[in-house]
């Protein structure tokens, strides 16, 4: 028991909020690289404009670091090449559009 909590408390202790995780972001260059390089591949799945994929009722992002994640494998799945920094203003940008994770 002692050792579930002491887990507990240190897997609470690393708990970032998407505040934290985005405070930094520069949240138009993540739009310009949203237009650039993911509109296109969404709207042929997805139709429209593609934004459906970030609005659909059963989306598999739960949180701000759930979707750096997924942010990043498409990025390594299209060999965009995108930096850190890239992939952080992209989610942000998401975040603040879509997903409001706070």
């Amino acid at each position: 028991m002692r050792l579930l909590t002491a887990l507990l408390i240190l897997l609470m202790s690393h708990i970032v909020t998407a505040n934290e995780l985005f405070k930094k972001a520069d949240v138009s260059r993540g739009k310009a690289l949203v237009e650039q390089n993911c509109i296109s591949c969404h709207a042929s799945s997805f139709g429209g404009n593609g934004s459906e994929i970030y609005t659909r009722e059963f989306r598999k992002i739960k949180s701000a670091s759930g979707l750096i994640t997924q942010v990043r494998n498409c990025s390594t799945m299209l060999d965009i090449k995108w930096f850190e920094e890239d992939e952080i203003n992209v989610a942000a940008y998401l975040n603040q559009s879509y997903y409001k994770f706070e």
